[in-house]
C-alpha cells in the first residue's frame, strides 16, 4: 500500500525525470553504504555476483524512470493503471526464465489485457503516452521482481538493495552524460529546491530503502507472481487517493474507465483461475492414486 503514494509524491517534484531518479538512487546508495559499514556487513562480493547485482540495478532505474514518465506524461491514476499490469508480465516472463509450461488461460487473460489497452488507446484518451510508459515500466518491474527473487536467496537483503541502488545510480550517471550532451536541448536544472530535497530524501528513506528492502525480504520465500498479485491492490488504493487529492477524475473518459475495468479483470481473475486449476489437478491426482 505504501507504493500507492509514490506517484503522488513524484508529481510534486519539479526536477527533470532523469534527475529525480539519479538523486533518489544516489541518496539510497550512500545511506545504505554508511549503514552497512557501521553494521560491519560484508559488502564485497565475488566479481560475477557483484556484476549481476549491479546490472539488476539497471532494471530498478528503468522501472522508476518509466514510472516517472508515466506520471509526467499522464497523471497519477494513469501511472497506477500501468503498474497494475506487472503480474500479467510476470505470468509470461516467469515461464521463460524457469522453463515452466504456460497455462492455456494465461493466453486468454493476456489477450483480454491487450484488448483493454486497445480500448483505452482508441477512446481519444488524453494521456495515452502516459499509460504506455506505465505499461513499459511494469515490464521492467516484472523482470526485476523475478531476478530479485533469485538474488535474495543468495545474499542478504540490504546487500542486494545496496548493489541495486549503486548499479542504478551508475547507469543513470552514464545515461545523463550521454543524454545531456547529445540528445537533450537546453540545460538540466541539477540543483533541487529544498522541497525537492525533502521529497527525494523521503523517497530514498521510506521507499528506496525501507519498502524496497521489505520487498526483497518477501521474495525470498514467496513467488514473484504472488508478490505482484498482492501489489496489484496498489493501483486500487492509489487511484482512490488520486481521485481524492488530485483532479484526475476530470480526465477519465468512458473509454479509459471501460479499458481499466477490463485490465483489472485480467489482473484479478488470474489467481482465481489458477487456484481452481491447481485444486482440480490435485483432485485428479488424488483420485488416480486411490484408483
Amino acid at each position: 500500500m505504501l507504493n500507492s503514494f509514490v506517484p503522488l509524491i513524484l508529481a510534486k517534484i519539479q526536477l527533470e525525470n532523469e534527475i529525480i531518479v539519479f538523486y533518489r538512487m544516489l541518496a539510497a546508495f550512500v545511506i545504505l553504504g554508511i549503514y552497512l559499514f557501521l553494521k560491519k556487513e560484508k559488502i564485497v562480493q565475488p566479481t560475477k555476483e557483484a556484476i549481476l547485482l549491479l546490472l539488476s540495478g539497471l532494471l530498478v532505474a528503468a522501472y522508476w524512470s518509466f514510472l516517472l514518465l508515466s506520471v509526467k506524461e499522464g497523471n497519477v491514476s494513469v501511472a497506477l493503471v500501468g503498474m497494475a499490469t506487472t503480474s500479467l508480465w510476470i505470468s509470461f516472463i516467469e515461464p521463460a526464465f524457469f522453463k515452466i509450461k504456460t497455462k492455456p488461460f494465461q493466453s486468454l487473460i493476456g489477450i483480454n489485457a491487450i484488448i483493454a489497452v486497445y480500448v483505452i488507446f482508441q477512446s481519444d484518451f488524453e494521456y495515452s503516452r502516459g499509460l504506455l510508459f506505465g505499461i513499459i515500466g511494469s515490464f521492467f518491474s516484472a523482470s526485476l521482481t523475478i531476478i530479485s527473487s533469485q538474488l535474495s536467496k543468495r545474499h542478504k537483503t540490504m546487500v542486494v538493495t545496496f548493489y541495486q541502488m549503486a548499479g542504478g545510480w551508475i547507469g543513470m550517471t552514464f545515461f545523463l552524460l550521454i543524454y545531456s550532451n547529445f540528445i537533450h536541448k537546453g540545460e538540466f536544472v541539477m540543483v533541487p529546491s529544498w522541497q525537492d530535497v525533502g521529497l527525494i530524501l523521503g523517497l530514498a528513506f521510506v521507499f528506496s530503502i525501507y519498502a524496497y528492502s521489505i520487498f526483497i525480504e518477501i521474495v525470498k520465500t514467496i513467488s514473484a507472481f504472488t508478490v505482484s498479485l498482492v501489489s496489484n491492490l496498489t493501483p486500487v488504493y492509489g487511484i482512490v487517493f488520486a481521485l481524492i487529492f488530485t483532479e484526475d477524475g476530470k480526465t477519465m473518459n468512458n473509454g479509459f474507465i471501460a479499458g481499466t475495468m477490463m485490465l483489472l479483470f485480467s489482473v484479478f481473475s488470474y489467481p482465481i483461475l489458477l487456484y481452481y486449476l491447481n485444486k482440480f489437478q490435485k483432485q485428479r491426482e488424488r483420485e488416480s492414486r486411490e484408483a
